[in-house]
């Protein structure tokens, strides 16, 4: 399929899907497109399941970049992995609390948008910040258009 075709990522998790799904370890596997999420007990279950789910799907033709392959790993997607539950990485956090605090409509907009994207791995205070937040937005919108 072509690079950029509509309907690529939808086919391609499908593929990924229909292909994961008979190694013998398959519940222990989660993937989002080309990015895939290998859960183990141990180190050196992790090490086996890594290296057969990478032979695996070289036998299926797919090319596994080991500059792009981790191991160990506690960013997925975009998360942070600890303690059995997904946050938002510190610096990302950082990076959304300083546009917050500029106190200007778009970049209150912009770390809007950003937390929408992590919106279901927030603690509790976190979604207490971002409520503060899109109030404050709309706050700072009113009395942009008002003034």
């Amino acid at each position: 399929m072509p690079m950029g075709a509509t309907n690529a990522p939808k086919h391609f998790h499908a593929t990924m899907g229909t292909i994961l799904k008979d190694l013998p370890f398959a519940e222990h596997l989660r993937f989002y497109q080309d990015d895939i999420f290998i859960a183990a007990d141990n180190r050196q279950e992790l090490n086996y399941r890594y290296n057969r789910t990478k032979q695996y799907l070289t036998t299926y033709g797919f090319k596994v970049n080991p500059k792009k392959s981790q191991i160990q790993c506690t960013n997925i997607l975009g998360y942070e992995l600890s303690n059995h539950s997904l946050t938002i990485p510190t610096k990302k956090w950082q990076t959304i609390q300083y546009l917050i605090d500029t106190n200007m409509h778009t970049n209150i907009t912009r770390a809007a948008q950003i937390l929408q994207y992590y919106k279901h791995a927030l603690t509790t205070a976190q979604q207490r910040i971002v409520t503060k937040l899109l109030q404050q937005k709309d706050l700072t919108y009113h009395k942009a258009v008002t003034t």
